[in-house]
């Protein structure tokens, strides 16, 4: 760390070591509230680097995981359905902000072993996270943090806000009806174990080494203009090419039905190009490119106007995928749990990353 009197992480480190000495005693913290009041000190600057949300944000999510959470488990009281599920979890007397900061920090990348800061014992912290990546799933349910509805008047709101932002950026917008851009993330894990093999019914483990060489799991994301996720599914081994995985998805499935209007389409790269259809926009290839600028000039300039303009509206996805994987440090190496844990933490890190851009917005 540099030295300097703006230096706040210096400053945090020894404003602790002296709040420490005050509140710790022998047999360590007798009282679990005081970790939470020397971070209420921080600055606001601080405080959204450790938790890579602001305040505001961070009451959002305890508000909502505590009307999600069962209460702690105490003898006599435990909450049986809860505690199959999710398991006895010690230490009660925890307060539900202290979990919930040391969830955040490990999923912004930190190492279990920092947790002792915030004064849980080092064993405890990986049923902490295990406990409160439950709560967090079933307090942001699907339905309502990613929010995609398929109505005429929720499609032309889509559709309004890609349009204005288009007219503001290039002072015209001849993308009309785009509702989404759309793109697959392949995120790196661990090689799957037996057990995650049979659970998730795939043969053979070489089917999750991606052809970058390395094991994972792909999720399809699409976003409105804003970079919010309105559909992410973690489904597929990370051999799986984007269009199948597309095409095994609820969303390629209302357009076959006919459950959105005509008229509104979503913004993809080259590896959809093959679905076809005015409801799919995909650029045109180099070889096209190529041979109408031998047929014609014009047609050629056309062509490449439209992948410019396209290429304005599919970057939102590319830079939505930017935010939630700096913002989230977990994703930045190999994911090491179970694979169901993997998904789950892939999926969180997008409903998070959406409750971020909900207060923005």
């Amino acid at each position: 760390f540099g030295k300097g009197k703006n230096n706040e992480s210096s400053d945090a480190a020894g404003a602790f070591r002296q709040y420490e000495d005050k509140t710790r005693r022998s047999k360590g913290w007798t009282d679990h509230h005081a970790p939470w009041k020397f971070i209420e000190g921080w600055s606001e600057s601080l405080f959204r680097r450790q938790f890579r949300m602001n305040r505001l944000e961070f009451e959002v999510l305890l508000n909502k995981c505590l009307k999600a959470y069962p209460g702690p488990f105490s003898c006599g009281e435990k909450n049986h359905d809860w505690a199959e599920k999710f398991g006895n979890l010690s230490g009660g007397s925890i307060p539900l902000a202290i979990k919930l900061a040391i969830t955040l920090r490990i999923l912004a990348g930190a190492s279990y072993l920092d947790m002792v800061w915030y004064g849980v014992s080092i064993n405890s912290v990986h049923r902490i996270f295990h406990f409160m990546l439950n709560l967090i799933d079933i307090a942001l349910p699907n339905r309502e943090i990613f929010n995609m509805e398929y109505t005429p008047e929720a499609l032309n709101k889509l559709a309004s806000e890609w349009s204005a932002i288009m007219i503001e950026k290039r002072g015209c917008d001849l993308m009309q009806g785009t509702i989404l851009a759309g793109d697959g993330l392949v995120v790196a894990i661990n090689s799957p174990s037996t057990f995650d093999l049979v659970s998730s019914k795939v043969r053979d483990v070489t089917n999750f080494r991606n052809r970058k060489g390395c094991f994972a799991v792909v999720a399809q994301a699409f976003c409105d203009a804003f970079g919010q996720f309105r559909v992410f599914d973690v489904n597929w081994p990370g051999n799986t090419n984007d269009i199948t995985a597309y095409k095994n998805m609820d969303l390629y499935h209302k357009y076959l039905d006919g459950k959105i209007s005509d008229g509104y389409h979503i913004v993809l790269d080259e590896a959809y190009s093959s679905i076809g259809g005015p409801c799919h926009l995909t650029p045109f290839t180099r070889a096209q490119l190529r041979n109408a600028r031998e047929e014609s000039e014009g047609k050629y300039l056309k062509m490449k106007s439209f992948n410019f303009f396209l290429s304005s509206q599919r970057i939102t996805i590319e830079r939505a995928f930017g935010m939630m994987v700096r913002k989230w440090g977990i994703l930045w190496r190999p994911l090491e749990f179970p694979l169901q844990t993997n998904i789950q933490i892939i999926q969180l890190c997008a409903k998070l990353h959406n409750l971020c851009l909900l207060n923005w917005k």
